[in-house]
């Protein structure tokens, strides 16, 4: 044998000198021992492969599903988009005589619209700036008003909910 393939011989992993599998054969295997639970170690053992092997091939698998998934969300969404407008058309004779249960079903459908559009989200930030403004508004006061005055605030809403609860409970 010559001595340069006795060298490449030592310097082949253990594993390399299993069989082979196609590799359309291996990642599926890969996958089916993954979904039973096995480990990566375990699953590069079976099929002869490393373990960075098996990482990848199910990372790719992983981001693969992602894709469709992401896909078939823009789809149905598409689909459900065309439903609603389609439901809109139908509704909006019976909107403009000013049946009110048309009116009622009109809005259903533009609030599922905007919530498959995402058009709900600015609202919370618009919320969030409306508070960032009331606390700074609150802020300037405080800065204005006399010391003993922001203690008497202070002391007063320390107590606020203790005096509700005792409110609440005499009520009941």
């Amino acid at each position: 044998m010559e001595p340069w393939l006795d060298r490449l011989t030592l310097l082949q992993s253990p594993i390399q000198h299993r069989t082979r599998l196609p590799r359309a054969e291996r990642d599926a295997q890969i996958l089916r021992l993954r979904a039973a639970g096995q480990t990566h170690l375990f699953i590069a053992n079976q099929v002869g492969c490393g373990e960075a092997t098996v990482q990848r091939v199910v990372r790719g698998h992983l981001q693969a599903l992602q894709r469709e998934i992401r896909l078939d969300t823009a789809s149905i969404r598409s689909q459900h988009l065309l439903e609603l407008r389609w439901l809109r058309e139908r509704l909006a004779p019976a909107v403009a005589r000013g049946d009110t249960s048309a009116v009622g079903r009109w809005l259903q459908v533009q609030d599922r619209e905007a919530k498959l559009l995402g058009l709900d989200a600015p609202l919370q930030i618009e919320a969030a700036a409306e508070q960032l403004a009331a606390i700074t508004v609150l802020q300037h006061l405080a800065d204005e008003l006399p010391v003993e005055v922001m203690d008497q605030i202070v002391e007063v809403l320390a107590h606020a909910p203790t005096e509700l609860r005792d409110v609440e409970s005499t009520q009941d």
